[in-house]
Formats: structure tokens, C-alpha cells, sequence
């Protein structure tokens, strides 16, 4: 009988190598973190990857985070992981945080406290050693419970798709080998094998959604579907492909309609989201948000009704959203902005630029590329944003582009005289925080174009124009 279990946990081993090779999750004599708690699912994956470190000549480094969470249980955790990696001739690192404070400071969950801290942790380790790749211990029980998580909270098609079983973590790459294996086979193929590990008791504390989640909601679920834990993995795995499919259509919409401005926030045409299908806005601004820098674990379905009803203008619905952790989404005159407060443009070095005549420019500061170049008079003046035409002779070359100044005078194209550009930006509806981001074209100390906004009067194309320039704004897509 115990020779039948061994040759059963064998093939666990053997499906692990196949699942690594597979995915290619680990490259040959690749280095990588290992995060060890002590609990069974990551001293089995540090046993099996060390199965397998000589022939595939891996590096491994042990990474344990003692979260102070639970007095001398927490050390006694830690000091299994100091023995286990004594005994495999590990390099190990171990750290301990005040997980309480972090998340009174922070106003977050103890849980999502440790989480964080965990993964800061985790690629400090990492990044320190110039090593790329952290494999963690997530099983197909902790995929369900993710999925499960996610739906009561609120999420998105691509928060559906919940955990991947490799993924890019700011510099390095988060890599979960035993997402295709149970608990159960887990803490089988440990026990056949003599292997010793720690149980956590904050484990069994239905304090925490994750737990209240596997004891209390699931166990009820098997008794209507006693496979909905395979069921919740279809469905993320299902969702991960539909996801891949609108992730492409959402990066060509971004890319052709999304600019980054030169305070960092992101700009989309308020008309091109009106016309977006509902399920396609909702990406849409979920990716937005998470370009801009808004924490996504902390944005719930509620938030995303709220900018829906923003950028549809539904009766109540305010200019401004102010969201979890600083991130805010304003609605101006014809754009979405997603950004941070406390980023003044006031402050920010946008440089003056020259633009010669025949020339184009790009300046990341602006988030533009600017050109100059003569062109044929058009036929008609059919407005194209950040485009205009002028009269090349009335203008002196090289161009000037600008941040506005104190005094600053512009005469807006149709209008019946100069006015304050103070007033001209009141007039368009620009919010004050955003004025200083528009870039000025300006020729001979005056400002001939305001923005993607207007041309100057001074310098329209008429019947007596002889030579035509065409000067353009071509946002830097984000």
C-alpha cells in the first residue's frame, strides 16, 4: 500500500515538471525567489522545485515574511523555514513587518495589510538579488476561492480570470506552478514523503473574507454542486480567453484615442466612450485606472457604476469622482481625465520647444509630437482636432511651443478682438489644475494656436493666402 501511495505522489512530481516545462514558467538555469510561509502548499512547492534544480540547473532563494501576526507561532513558523533551507543549501531571507500598524496607517484590512507587505517584500528580494522570476504557492483551492472572492465583490471579465499562472509584477514576473494541483494532493505527496510543515491557526478564523469563504461558502455550495470548485476555475479560465480577445481591442482603442498628458494623468475623448458598448467603457476605464495609478483592489464595481454615470452625464452625476487611495476621475467639456490629486501642473518642467518650419518634434514632457509643414490650401475647413491650417507668411519661423504665461493675450479664430487667455480657457470650460498643460504655439511673442482648442484670427488662411502651413498635435498615445 505505501509503495502504491509513493508511486501515486510520483506522478504528482512528474505533472509538476510537465506542468512547468509546459507553460514554460521556469527556464532552464533560471534564479528564482521562493515564497515559503511554512504551510504545506509552499514546502511542497519548495520540495518539488528542488526536485528538479539539478537537472534543470535552477537557482532557488528562500523568502519568508514574518508577519507578527501571531507571537511565537510566527517564530516557530520562521523556524522551520531557517531549517528547511539549511537543509536543501538554500540562500534564505527572512524579514518582519508590524502587519497591524501597516494597516491602521494605510486604512486597509490586516489581510490585505499582509498582502502587500508580502509582495513589497517578496520583489525587494528579488530586484536586490537582479533576480527576475518569484514563484508563490497559490493551489486550484486558492483559484476558486479568488474567483468566488471576486464575484462577491464586484468585478470586471478580466477580474474574473483571477490569478494567471504567470504574470508581470512591476520589475519582475510572479510565477504560481501549483495552480493546476489540489490541497488535498498537496498534503498527500508531502505525508508519503515525511515532510513536515506548519499550520497556520489564522488560517481557520472566519474574521477574514478569505477564510469565512472557504469554510462557511464553499462547503455550502458543494452541497448543491460538489464540483463548483472546478466549476469557479472553468469559468476564470473561460473568462481569461474572452478577456484576451477584448484586452487586444481595448489597446487598439487606447492606443488610438488615449493620450498620456505630461502631468502623468490620461485623457480620453468623453464622445469616443459614449459610443463604446457598456462592456467594452467598463474595460476600458478599469485599464485607465490602473494606468493611471489607482490601486484596482480597492476599486469595486460601485466605483465603475459611478464613472459610467459621469461620463453619461445621467442626472446627479458629478464633473469630478474622488476614488479609494487618492485616484480621481474628472469629466470635462469633451474629455475623461484619469488621474491623482497633488500632481499641480504649476510645478511640473514643461520645456519651451522650437519648431522650425519643414520640422516635427516629439516631447514626452508634453505628451505630443509637433509638426510644421507646408501644405496645399484644403479644399474646405472642416475641423480636425489638434490640427490646423495657417497662413505661412503670416507667421515668424522657427514656432515657439509654450506653457501660458502671467498676461498671456490670444484672439480666438471668429472671435471680434483679443481677450485674456485666462478668459479664453473660462470660455472652453478647461479646469484651472490643467491650463498649464496646454501647449501654446507661439510666433513672434504671439500665440497663434491654443492647444487642440483654436487658431489665432491673426494668422487664418483667406483667399489672398499664398503659402499654407499645417500645424499638428499628434497626442503621444498611452
Amino acid at each position: 500500500m505505501k509503495k502504491a501511495t509513493l508511486e501515486k505522489n510520483d506522478s504528482l512530481a512528474r505533472r509538476f515538471g510537465e506542468a512547468v516545462e509546459r507553460g514554460k514558467l521556469i527556464p532552464p538555469a533560471s534564479a528564482l525567489v521562493v515564497a515559503v510561509s511554512g504551510g504545506v502548499d509552499s514546502v511542497a512547492l519548495l520540495h518539488l522545485l528542488a526536485g528538479l534544480r539539478r537537472q534543470r540547473q535552477w537557482k532557488l532563494c528562500i523568502a519568508h515574511l514574518n508577519h507578527g501576526l501571531r507571537g511565537k507561532e510566527s517564530g516557530r513558523d520562521e523556524a522551520l523555514v531557517r531549517k528547511l533551507a539549511a537543509g536543501l543549501h538554500c540562500e534564505c531571507v527572512i524579514e518582519r513587518v508590524h502587519t497591524r500598524n501597516y494597516a491602521r496607517r494605510e486604512k486597509v484590512s490586516v489581510e490585505e495589510a499582509a498582502r502587500i507587505l508580502r509582495y513589497e517584500f517578496l520583489t525587494r528580494t528579488a530586484v536586490a538579488r537582479r533576480i527576475e522570476l518569484i514563484a508563490t504557492a497559490h493551489t486550484f483551492d486558492d483559484q476558486a476561492e479568488t474567483v468566488l472572492m471576486r464575484i462577491i465583490r464586484g468585478t470586471g471579465l478580466s477580474g474574473l480570470s483571477a490569478m494567471r499562472l504567470r504574470r508581470k509584477h512591476g520589475a519582475v514576473e510572479i510565477v504560481r506552478p501549483l495552480l493546476l494541483f489540489t490541497k488535498q494532493e498537496l498534503i498527500g505527496w508531502a505525508r508519503a514523503r515525511g515532510i513536515s510543515w506548519r499550520e497556520d491557526s489564522s488560517n481557520t478564523q472566519r474574521i477574514f473574507f478569505r477564510n469565512r469563504i472557504r469554510w462557511e461558502v464553499l462547503p455550502l455550495l458543494e452541497t448543491m454542486n460538489p464540483r463548483v470548485r472546478q466549476a469557479l476555475v472553468r469559468l476564470a479560465e473561460q473568462a481569461r480567453e474572452w478577456s484576451a480577445v477584448q484586452q487586444r481591442l481595448i489597446k487598439s482603442v487606447i492606443a488610438s484615442k488615449g493620450l498620456r498628458r505630461a502631468d502623468g494623468s490620461l485623457q480620453i475623448s468623453l464622445s469616443v466612450l459614449r459610443r463604446m458598448p457598456a462592456a467594452l467603457r467598463t474595460e476600458v476605464v478599469r485599464i485607465l485606472l490602473a494606468r493611471a495609478g489607482a490601486r484596482m483592489r480597492r476599486i469595486s464595481a460601485v466605483h465603475i457604476r459611478q464613472i459610467d454615470a459621469l461620463i453619461a452625464g445621467a442626472s446627479g452625476s458629478r464633473a469630478v469622482i474622488d476614488l479609494p487611495e487618492g485616484a480621481q476621475v474628472c469629466r470635462q467639456a469633451s474629455a475623461v481625465v484619469f488621474t491623482r490629486p497633488g500632481k499641480r501642473a504649476e510645478k511640473l518642467p514643461l520645456p519651451e520647444l522650437r519648431l522650425p518650419f519643414g520640422s516635427s518634434v516629439r516631447s514626452t514632457a508634453w505628451g505630443y509630437v509637433f509638426s510644421c509643414r507646408q501644405a496645399p490650401k484644403p479644399a474646405s475647413f472642416k475641423k480636425i482636432e489638434g490640427v490646423e491650417y495657417a497662413d505661412a507668411d503670416s507667421l515668424v519661423f522657427p514656432l515657439c511651443v509654450r506653457a501660458r504665461r502671467p498676461g498671456d493675450i490670444f484672439h480666438p479664430l471668429g472671435a471680434r478682438g483679443k481677450k485674456k487667455l485666462k478668459d479664453f480657457f473660462i470660455s472652453e470650460k478647461i479646469p484651472q489644475p490643467q491650463r498649464s498643460l496646454i501647449p501654446l504655439i507661439v510666433s513672434g511673442g504671439e500665440i497663434v494656436i491654443a492647444g487642440r482648442l483654436r487658431l489665432s484670427e491673426r494668422c487664418k488662411v483667406t483667399e489672398s493666402t499664398v503659402r499654407v502651413v499645417r500645424i499638428a498635435m499628434r497626442p503621444i498615445v498611452c
